[in-house]
């Protein structure tokens, strides 16, 4: 589960993440903004990637929220993983994983800036599939 109040990072954090797997698909329930009449999806028995505004996650009863890893972006923490807690790692000895190197960083920055560049060319090219070049004919 994601969260912040920032919707637009929501949804670029969530396309990412299904991005990463590839070339596997995310064939389980994906819903980049979860509306507020469905908040009750964050029970579901299955795994998910769900991302919610932060005044609509203060809505989400902790309960619920016990085997679930919540990532929260404007404080850049998640919490720790299902099995994480099955280790018996007490309460604030959960670390954030060092920095990328900044070259590392620097690097998937631009390779995702590309990226996305070429999306919206592709986007913008009347006749041209999300295939590259090849043309769809109409």
């Amino acid at each position: 589960l994601i969260h912040s109040q920032d919707m637009a990072d929501i949804v670029m954090v969530a396309e990412v993440v299904t991005a990463l797997i590839y070339p596997f698909s995310w064939s389980l329930p994906y819903i980049p903004i979860l509306p507020v009449g469905m908040l009750e999806f964050v029970e579901a028995p299955l795994s998910y990637i769900l991302g919610v505004p932060t005044h609509n996650f203060k809505l989400i009863d902790r309960n619920a929220l016990e085997d679930v890893v919540v990532i929260d972006l404007d404080k850049c923490s998640s919490t720790p993983s299902f099995l994480e807690n099955k280790r018996s790692i007490k309460a604030g000895t959960h670390r954030n994983p060092p920095s990328l190197p900044s070259q590392v960083a620097a690097n998937i920055s631009r390779a995702v800036y590309k990226l996305l560049r070429a999306e919206e060319e592709i986007d913008t090219e009347p006749g041209l599939s999300s295939f590259g070049d090849q043309t769809l004919s109409r």
